[in-house]
């Protein structure tokens, strides 16, 4: 098993959905505002708690827990490109209108990813799948439109069924790409900021929910 040494950013992110017959007008105002068309994107996400946790009480929130997730390009688990994730607590700040939390990434490039979680004694816990697009925005922000998936089968991703809000409703996530400090405001503050683009989300009359 190789895995890359693993990238330390903040994310800073917010989230909402829309209902399928605002897609469209969305698609054209974000096509208009970060001028390029978007990417398809088909991922599955695992994920893994300790295998022995702590025990029950405010101290089993220090679990570490893992996700592994990876494009799908074929159903063969082992041939995918896998990246092993770990997503830190939000951080609370009076006035925040945004999540910011540390997350961690690693590439896994070689080997069974799998049993790679059992190796480091993790067990698994659940899993999804995601479809949609993705824009870029002035390479500062990523913008995603997508649906979320249950696997009728474990790590099967060829039956799929809708998840959450079925299949008339999507989930939008506006996520900066580089926050490298928790204490960097500019950031979050320009993703809430009047220039931002979730501003257009809200004059166009889109429902956002912050986490």
């Amino acid at each position: 098993m190789t895995a890359v040494l693993p990238t330390v950013l903040f994310e800073c992110s917010l989230h909402g959905h829309i209902s399928n017959k605002l897609k469209a007008k969305l698609l054209d105002r974000l096509i208009g505002i970060c001028g390029t068309h978007p990417i398809p994107i088909f991922e599955h996400e695992i994920g893994f708690i300790p295998t022995i946790q702590t025990t029950e009480g405010p101290h089993r929130n220090e679990d570490v827990l893992l996700r592994l997730k990876s494009p799908i390009e074929e159903d063969d688990l082992t041939k995918r490109q896998w990246t092993l994730c770990q997503l830190g607590h939000p951080e609370t700040r009076t006035g925040r209108t945004v999540t910011v939390r540390p997350v961690l990434y690693s590439k896994i490039s070689v080997g069974d990813a799998l049993k790679f979680m059992t190796v480091l004694g993790y067990s698994y816990t659940f899993e999804y799948a995601k479809k949609g697009i993705i824009f870029t925005y002035r390479d500062i922000l990523k913008i995603s439109i997508t649906q979320i998936f249950k696997l009728e089968v474990q790590h099967d991703v060829s039956k799929l069924t809708p998840n959450i809000f079925g299949l008339n409703d999507f989930i939008t996530d506006s996520m900066n790409l580089y926050v490298f400090s928790a204490n960097n405001g500019k950031s979050a503050d320009h993703q809430s900021s009047p220039d931002s683009i979730w501003l257009f989300f809200l004059c166009g009359g889109y429902t956002i929910i912050n986490k």
